[in-house]
């Protein structure tokens, strides 16, 4: 099934006898065609609204890894603890989601259509209009936001920067910070809804950037194959988008780590990403987009928006006792299906059932 066919609220009408789904033709495509028209702008300001959270957390989460916190405490211990040269990833914000922006309106105002020849009944309000086409936008959501977010700023920006700053550890420190990103811990909240990861499950089962990224990661360190093994559940049922986001995040993404290590002088690729966004530095013109403040994101545990995120991050890279492993896709002695089950379950018993990220009463979805 295509992952822009709605289904939520339709289904195939060509094949009922007598079935009346109340379609009156041109009126109500008229009427349809105008609640199209008023929710555009309304989808639009939720999508960047949304993303401007996302990058939020996202650039939390990375000035918080292990390794850009121990750089900074070595840096303000030689400088006197003079805090303004603290080394930070950080994204001009305005810029970052006005790109973005000017690729997934397109894309909102396409596949948020309601075919209403396909609907069991037809939508008579906005209200219901704006249900169906709402249903709509978040089943595309996790595709446009791999391909115009998540892959250039973390796949293009934030590799780049591991590699400038980092040198010959950049690999080592990526993997490091991805780990951080999909920790289940990792999550934003918008209002009325529920904690939710920060990388949507469905990004890493849908096609887009930032899944053929993951996939081109594994690859040159030899693990695509078990990415895919991993994924499958034992007893032959089809696996979730969460399995494959689990898989990935407990099972593949150690291994590279492990590799990066036990191979360290193999030289890391030069992009991670093809046919990414070009980045300017300057603001592109946009029709109808608010006037922001045009101010790059900075995070540090002391001023963000009264945002407290307890978040703590174990990672040992110095562990030099790693069995030494083959590069070779079939190196695995024991089913990784088993094993990832096995961490799942101990995952699900051990994890709170919200994750423990609080925000303050002035933060707003």
């Amino acid at each position: 099934m295509s992952a822009f066919t709605d289904n939520s609220n339709c289904h195939d009408i060509s094949n009922d006898n007598g079935n009346d789904n109340g379609f009156n033709g041109n009126e109500d495509k008229q009427r349809c065609s105008e609640y199209q028209t008023q929710l555009v702008p309304e989808f639009v300001d939720i999508t960047r609204e949304n993303i401007s959270k996302r990058i939020k957390e996202l650039c939390y989460i990375i000035n918080q890894n292990t390794f850009m916190v121990r750089l900074n405490t070595h840096n303000n211990y030689s400088m006197g603890n003079n805090h303004s040269n603290n080394i930070e990833f950080e994204v001009n914000a305005l810029e970052f989601v006005n790109l973005a922006m000017a690729e997934i309106t397109p894309v909102i105002q396409k596949h948020t259509i309601v075919q209403l020849g396909a609907c069991k009944k037809i939508p008579k309000s906005k209200n219901e209009y704006k249900k169906v086409a709402r249903n709509r936008l978040n089943r595309n959501k996790p595709k446009f936001l791999g391909n115009f977010v998540f892959a250039p700023l973390i796949f293009d920006k934030l590799y780049q920067f591991c590699g400038n700053i980092f040198r010959a550890n950049q690999m080592v420190v990526f993997v490091s910070i991805l780990e951080d990103i999909l920790s289940p811990t990792a999550v934003v909240r918008f209002e009325q809804t529920r904690a939710q990861p920060l990388i949507p499950y469905n990004t890493f089962v849908m096609e887009n950037k930032f899944k053929n990224s993951c996939i081109t990661l594994l690859r040159y360190y030899k693990l695509a194959k078990q990415w895919e093994i991993g994924s499958k559940k034992p007893n032959g049922k089809k696996e979730t988008a969460k399995d494959v986001w689990n898989c990935f995040r407990a099972i593949c993404l150690p291994k590279v780590a492990e590799r990066c290590r036990n191979f360290n002088n193999t030289t890391p690729p030069n992009n991670l990403i093809s046919n990414t966004i070009q980045f300017t530095t300057q603001n592109p013109i946009i029709p109808n987009s608010p006037n922001h403040n045009n101010t790059n994101i900075i995070y540090d545990r002391q001023s963000n928006d009264g945002m407290e995120y307890e978040h703590k991050h174990g990672h040992n890279y110095n562990d030099n006792n790693s069995e030494h492993q083959s590069m070779d896709d079939n190196s695995t002695q024991m089913s990784i299906s088993t094993v990832y089950h096995q961490q799942q379950q101990q995952q699900e018993l051990q994890q709170p059932m919200y994750p423990t990220l609080r925000y303050g009463d002035n933060s707003n979805s």
